[in-house]
């Protein structure tokens, strides 16, 4: 059987479906780069990084997009339509094409592998609608621990 370009791409899709990743950030440019480029540098491929800046006044908007030009989706919220941080995730949700949605905000970053697991468990099984992992928390990145009462857990995701 021959496969057109179509067909090629929605065999693609069905195997590493697009995965949007949706940062938001206010008046914290260095953070959000380095937030950015833990998603640019997921070992799984196919996914987007929306950033959504709340009403950003540091030059944020500039920086970014300077840095990130054609990588990411930039969406400025004014000062007038600003509230929040829920509203500034509910525009990453409409602005995303991914079947997955992955959250983090601007002072977080994901470890290397964090999509690529995600997206296994959530393939293997249909009946599963969400997943999250375990939070380090790292000082000087040197010092990692974890807290709460997930501290004792471990997983591939």
């Amino acid at each position: 059987m021959i496969f057109d370009e179509r067909q090629n791409i929605m065999l693609k899709n069905e195997l590493h479906p697009l995965v949007s990743a949706v940062i938001i950030t206010h008046n914290r440019k260095k953070l959000a780069e380095r937030a950015i480029k833990s998603v640019l540098g997921q070992t799984y491929r196919n996914i987007e990084c929306i950033v959504i800046d709340d009403k950003s006044d540091d030059g944020t908007q500039e920086y970014l997009k300077s840095k990130f030009a054609n990588q990411i989706k930039y969406h400025y919220i004014p000062p007038e339509l600003s509230k929040g941080g829920n509203h500034a995730r509910n525009i990453g949700i409409s602005l995303a094409s991914g079947k997955y949605i992955a959250f983090l905000d601007d002072d977080d970053l994901w470890l290397r592998h964090k999509i690529e697991r995600q997206v296994q468990v959530l393939s293997r099984n249909e009946k599963i609608d969400m997943v999250y992992c375990l939070r380090f928390f790292c000082y000087d990145n040197k010092y990692c621990w974890t807290e709460g009462r997930d501290a004792d857990t471990i997983g591939d995701v």
